[in-house]
């Protein structure tokens, strides 16, 4: 159930649903990984994944958190 509403949530904010422990490892880039430090992770619980159209994209808990900061 809350899968379901995470993934609505994602599809009403024009997001993707991503399940990190679904998500094949090798498919994170290890420099976006070292662009964000640990503690900035954990704080707004981000895991960096890749790059793409040199643009950083990161998986969030809730992509809203950062403007909490």
């Amino acid at each position: 159930m809350p899968a379901d509403l995470a993934g609505a949530l994602a599809g009403r904010l024009k997001l993707d649903y991503l399940v990190i422990p679904d998500f094949p490892e090798d498919e994170i880039d290890p420099a976006a990984l070292d662009l964000i430090g640990e503690e900035r992770m954990r704080k707004y619980m981000a895991l960096p994944l890749r790059f793409e159209d040199a643009r950083l994209v990161v998986a969030m808990s809730d992509p809203k958190t950062s403007s909490r900061s």
